[in-house]
């Protein structure tokens, strides 16, 4: 695993979160383990709150939204500004922390309800926003390995996904995964979105495809 330049020298720019959580089955202890080792070498390792996802066997879609949903609702309830979540199997950019420093600073200054720091974008182009060079526009993309939410759309999002069985179900029926909610809802102009350029994280599957992070490949290396 490549080690980045002096980690520890400095605060993580991740830490500008007011929480980072990742989300990890409990049965997945290895997963956990080499999570934990790319936390470490971006220096957030502390910060990272681990929490247990939800387990439904027949459709890891349902265990996926509710897990995100209950994320949200935790930090919600903590009174938290934004909120920073990874999948356990996350993996990180070369440059990573160059590239975030970058990012938070920016994100200080406008107006965002989720930020992708990585995401499938299925060949789609984003233009960059005014004067930046690490923010892009996002458009409608999939995947969650990766992603900011800010508390302007914590009541947003739970109020949308239901919490009682037979709501919930019909919720899930109507968007399949909790990616393609968001995607939807960026797609209307519910959400804001921004995505980071480079993508500093991605998952093993998407290095394989050119619509995703193919050109990168080589540089996901954390």
């Amino acid at each position: 695993m490549h080690r980045p330049v002096n980690p520890t020298c400095r605060d993580s720019p991740f830490t500008y979160f007011d929480a980072i959580f990742c989300l990890n089955l409990d049965t997945e202890v290895r997963r956990w383990q080499e999570a934990s080792q790319r936390f470490e070498l971006l220096g957030m390792l502390l910060s990272v709150e681990r929490v247990p996802a939800i387990v439904t066997a027949e459709n890891h879609h349902r265990g996926c939204a509710l897990s995100w949903r209950a994320m949200i609702e935790m930090a919600d309830r903590r009174g938290h500004e934004h909120m920073l979540g990874f999948e356990d199997d996350v993996v990180f950019l070369d440059d990573t922390l160059v590239v975030v420093d970058e990012v938070v600073g920016e994100l200080r200054a406008i107006e965002w309800d989720l930020c992708y720091f990585g995401a499938c974008v299925h060949s789609r182009e984003f233009p960059f926003l005014a004067g930046s060079s690490v923010l892009q526009e996002c458009g409608s993309v999939t995947c969650t390995h990766a992603l900011a939410i800010h508390r302007h759309a914590f009541a947003e999002i739970l109020d949308d996904i239901p919490v009682d069985h037979q709501s919930f179900e019909a919720w899930l029926d109507e968007y399949i995964a909790f990616d393609q909610y968001l995607a939807r809802r960026v797609a209307e102009g519910t959400l804001r979105a921004v995505i980071t350029s480079p993508r500093v994280a991605t998952q093993p599957a998407l290095r394989n495809y050119a619509d995703a992070d193919l050109s990168l490949a080589d540089r996901y290396v954390i």
